[in-house]
C-alpha cells in the first residue's frame, strides 16, 4: 500500500489541475477575504475570516471534479488492471487512493487556510481559526469518501466527473433547502430537518460559513462525529464493492 500511495502522491503533486486548483484557492480566498467588507451584506460577519469560510465551498466543488478525473484515468488507460495483474490487492489500491485524495486535500486547505489568514484585515481568536480549519478537514473527509468510492465504482470517466459534479450541486442546495424548511417548521418536523442539516457535509459548511443559521447548527464535536461516521462507512462500503467488481 505504502509504494501505492506513494506513486498516487507523486503523480498527484505533478498534475496540473491539481497545481492550478490549489492556487485558485489561495487567490479567490485572498481575494474575498480582503475584499470582504464590499460583499458583508450577504451574511452576519465577525471577522474577516468569515468570508473565507463561505468561499471554502470551492474545495468540494473543485474536488467533486478532479478526483473523478484523477482517479478515472487509472481506468481510462487501464493502470488499474496492470497494478492488480502486478499483485496489487483492491484493498491496497482503495486505501492509496483515499489516503492520497485526503493528501490533496490537506493540501489545498492548508492553501485556502494561507489565503484567508494574509487577505484578513481582522481575525478571530486563534481557537475559534483551529477549530473551523479542522471541522472543514473533516467535513471534506467525508466528502472524499463519497467521492473516492464512485469514482472506483464508476469505469467510464466522463460519466463519473458528470454525476459526481451533479452531486455536490444537488447536496449544496439540498442543505440550503433544509435551512430555509427550519424557518417555516416546528417540533419533530423541525429536529429532522437540523439532523439533516448537521448530518449532511454541506450542511455543515453552510453553518459554518456565516451564510447560515447559527441557532441550526449542532455542536463541532457532533458535526465531525458525524462526518467521521459517514467517511468511515462510506470508505469500508467502497473497499467491500470494489471486491466485487469485475474490473477488466
Amino acid at each position: 500500500m505504502t509504494d501505492l500511495f506513494r506513486a498516487y502522491s507523486a503523480r498527484l503533486l505533478r498534475h496540473k489541475m491539481f497545481i492550478g486548483g490549489t492556487i485558485l484557492a489561495f487567490i479567490i480566498t485572498y481575494y474575498f477575504t480582503a475584499n470582504g467588507t464590499t460583499i458583508h451584506e450577504f451574511g452576519d460577519y465577525q471577522s474577516d475570516f468569515d468570508y473565507s469560510l463561505t468561499v471554502s465551498i470551492g474545495i468540494p466543488a473543485f474536488f467533486s471534479l478532479f478526483i473523478p478525473f484523477f482517479l478515472g484515468a487509472e481506468y481510462t488507460d487501464g493502470t488499474v488492471r496492470n497494478k492488480l495483474a502486478a499483485g496489487k490487492t483492491r484493498t491496497d489500491l482503495y486505501a492509496a487512493s483515499f489516503a492520497a485524495m485526503a493528501l490533496a486535500l490537506v493540501i489545498m486547505t492548508a492553501a485556502w487556510l494561507a489565503g484567508a489568514l494574509i487577505g484578513a484585515n481582522t481575525l478571530p481568536d486563534a481557537g475559534e481559526i483551529v477549530l473551523n480549519t479542522v471541522k472543514l478537514l473533516v467535513y471534506n473527509l467525508a466528502v472524499i469518501a463519497l467521492l473516492v468510492m464512485l469514482s472506483m465504482m464508476i469505469t467510464k470517466q466522463s460519466a463519473s466527473i458528470v454525476i459526481q459534479f451533479t452531486i455536490f450541486q444537488m447536496s449544496a442546495f439540498a442543505a440550503l433547502t433544509f435551512q430555509g424548511l427550519m424557518t417555516v417548521t416546528e417540533g419533530k418536523r423541525y429536529e429532522v430537518l437540523k439532523f439533516l442539516l448537521n448530518f449532511d457535509p454541506y450542511g455543515q459548511w453552510l453553518t459554518a460559513s456565516q451564510i447560515g443559521d447559527k441557532v441550526c447548527m449542532m455542536s463541532a464535536g457532533t458535526q465531525m462525529g458525524f462526518s467521521l461516521f459517514i467517511a468511515v462507512v462510506l470508505t469500508a462500503a467502497g473497499v467491500i464493492m470494489l471486491q466485487k467488481k469485475d474490473i477488466k
